[in-house]
């Protein structure tokens, strides 16, 4: 029984790990050889199990073991182990588990308790696999007060987890002094990305304000900086131009970019200057065109097959509205197109027997070339969606990508979805 509800939850996952029963791979799989290589796969895994957006939707390692978990437990494990994704890139010796709790104990612990941070204080009496725990239990929940109109965010998670790998991947690489160093600054630039994406149609309605306080809620940002996000709100004279943005973090350009696109995808049914929004924040952010279609490409796969299971748009009455003022383009799109893949996949059986094959022994360069061949066949076929459909997809990315290391994100950048109307 595993329950990350419970205490010990780690020591009992590591477990699972000794038996092998959950394989932690040091394999190349996670690697890509440089900085730049590494942000890409780690984003990509991100957009795939949903982390990005805070609706966990796979696990990464332990998939296969079907634990029967609540979003809250899922998302938890998803922290977890996207936080191992990254200190396995980082690290130039084998996964070791007992130096990897270690670490992410100093990463968290901040020289002085602040204000702003007070559950930080559980590393100061604790065993660090308790502390952590702990420390994952209050970092998934966000808290409104009863005389907030806002309460409903207390049925939700908090949809920023995804800045803690982009601070531990800073961190490992020397870049950051650990949580506390960057976590406000970081928060507000996404938040401003947001506030601009639901003002693309030149007004914020009362659903653009919904998911803007849930976002607020997540960051669990300091008065001043919410301050700075309300006048935001209400000052039209302020433009985009006029906010800063950084750029020498591609995990943080790619995150802010994403989560502007996941507010103008589910809240925004016209798109008249959509791209023209995209292009100003790609480049005050430092993506370039490739980039920038690769993020919209996997922010658009991910809601067109999972919108019916992401708290956020299906949660309370509240939220609900959310889910129902999504452009039925999308629905249309899946509908077309879906059929259409999954008749693909399945006259790929060659493909799919080579890559179970690939996981017990090393293909040939005959049968590399197959797989290679035959996957970008299906990614002709519908680009946006290809991974992210295929069967076993937890398993099938890290495979692809030892077999086919010049695929991604090449595969991604023509990957515009257009509607026909």
């Amino acid at each position: 029984m595993f329950s990350p509800s419970a205490k010990n939850w780690i020591a009992k996952y590591f477990t699972y790990v000794d038996s092998g029963e959950i394989v932690i791979a040091d394999s190349t799989h996670f690697k890509g050889g440089s900085d730049e290589k590494n942000d890409e796969i780690l984003h990509f895994f991100a957009n795939h199990t949903g982390l990005t957006f805070g609706s966990p939707t796979r696990l990464i390692f332990s998939e296969e073991m079907k634990f029967d978990l609540t979003q809250e437990e899922k998302l938890k494990v998803l922290l977890f182990e996207a936080l191992i994704i990254v200190y396995i890139q980082e690290s130039q010796k084998p996964f070791n588990e007992n130096e990897f709790i270690a670490c992410l104990c100093r990463f968290y612990t901040p020289d002085k308790v602040t204000n702003i941070y007070p559950w930080l204080s559980v590393f100061y009496s604790d065993k660090p696999k308790n502390a952590l725990e702990r420390l994952f239990s209050k970092r998934i929940k966000i808290k409104s007060s009863l005389k907030e109109s806002n309460f409903w965010l207390n049925y939700l998670s908090n949809s920023f987890v995804y800045l803690d790998i982009i601070m531990f991947s800073a961190y490992l690489r020397g870049k950051s002094k650990g949580f506390e160093n960057h976590s406000e600054s970081y928060a507000l630039q996404i938040l401003q990305a947001t506030v601009f994406a639901a003002k693309v149609d030149d007004k914020i309605d009362e659903i653009d304000y919904k998911l803007i306080s849930y976002f607020i809620s997540s960051a669990g940002i300091s008065e001043q900086n919410e301050t700075i996000i309300n006048e935001l709100i209400k000052n039209n004279e302020i433009k985009l131009s006029d906010c800063y943005f950084q750029r020498d973090n591609t995990l943080l350009s790619y995150y802010v970019f994403d989560v502007a696109t996941f507010m103008l995808e589910t809240t925004n049914q016209r798109y008249i200057k959509e791209h023209a929004f995209h292009l100003e924040l790609g480049t005050m952010l430092g993506l370039n065109e490739a980039e920038r279609e690769s993020s919209i490409s996997q922010c658009k796969a991910f809601i067109m097959q999972y919108s019916p299971s992401i708290e956020l748009l299906t949660t309370s009455s509240e939220s609900k509205m959310v889910y129902s003022n999504l452009s039925k383009r999308y629905l249309k799109i899946l509908g077309r197109n879906k059929d259409k893949f999954l008749e693909e996949v399945k006259e790929s059986k060659e493909l799919l027997a080579l890559v179970k094959k690939s996981m017990h022994t090393e293909l040939t360069s005959k049968e590399k070339e197959i797989v290679k061949t035959q996957f970008k066949d299906i990614l002709k076929t519908m680009p946006s969606l290809a991974i992210f459909l295929i069967p076993g997809g937890s398993l099938l990315l890290p495979l692809i990508l030892k077999l086919v290391p010049d695929l991604l994100p090449s595969a991604f950048k023509s990957n515009e979805i257009e509607e026909k109307d």
